[in-house]
């Protein structure tokens, strides 16, 4: 995935996903807690491998996953590719992934506020 989109979110807290993203993501894509404190975008296939790498893990690194599984939400989008979220945010591609920024946050901000 590739790109930098600008998306508002409607009245109900859905976020559209451009029909090009949609397209790279499939009907069912995982969003979980990223660096930065951004919204990471993942394929199906994607997490699957990230869950594959973590099973793989002996106990003690997989812990230090814990914080993306606990933040993570399997997402399947409407008719019109809008998913629920909290806040207006740009959408940028990142390769194998999407990121969900919140607007007006300095880039490398690391601030311990959420979106």
């Amino acid at each position: 995935m590739f790109g930098k989109y600008k998306h508002s979110v409607d009245e109900k807290g859905r976020l559209f996903v451009p029909s090009k993203l949609r397209e790279e993501l499939g009907s069912t894509f995982y969003v979980t807690l990223g660096l930065d404190h951004c919204l990471s975008v993942y394929t199906e296939a994607g997490w699957k491998a990230i869950v594959d790498k973590y099973n793989a893990l002996p106990i003690v690194q997989a812990r230090k996953m814990r914080f993306l599984f606990a933040n993570a939400a399997k997402c399947e989008p409407d008719k019109q590719g809008r998913f629920l979220i909290r806040r207006a945010a740009p959408i940028r591609g990142s390769f194998q992934r999407g990121h969900v920024h919140r607007p007006g946050r300095p880039r490398g901000d690391l601030g311990q506020r959420s979106l």
